[in-house]
């Protein structure tokens, strides 16, 4: 037997919520105390900002075919697998805002 779904019943207390879609399964966290989701949100916003903009250095520096050409194989290397770390950290930090209501 597989398990589908999880029926979770919260009071009616409940100020904010956070819900994530993960694959065939909705989670749902309810805080019946006052958590300042908003100022959340914005902190992650701003972190995703920052890891943005250095994507998109390195992306630039990718590109330059100046910097392919001198710079040693490992620092490339290197900066090619710290441009998918950040993309899929980015990813699942988007992930969380969107599912802050």
């Amino acid at each position: 037997m597989i398990l589908d779904t999880i029926l979770l019943n919260f009071p009616s207390s409940i100020v904010n919520s956070v819900t994530n879609f993960l694959s065939f399964w909705t989670i749902s966290l309810g805080f019946s105390e006052e958590v300042d989701l908003s100022s959340q949100k914005e902190r992650i916003q701003q972190k995703i900002d920052r890891m943005r903009k250095q994507i998109d250095i390195l992306n630039n520096k990718l590109k330059n075919k100046e910097y392919l050409r001198n710079a040693p194989r490992e620092i490339v290397l290197k900066d090619k697998k710290l441009v998918k770390e950040l993309t899929v950290e980015e990813e699942k930090l988007r992930s969380i805002v969107t599912s802050i209501n």
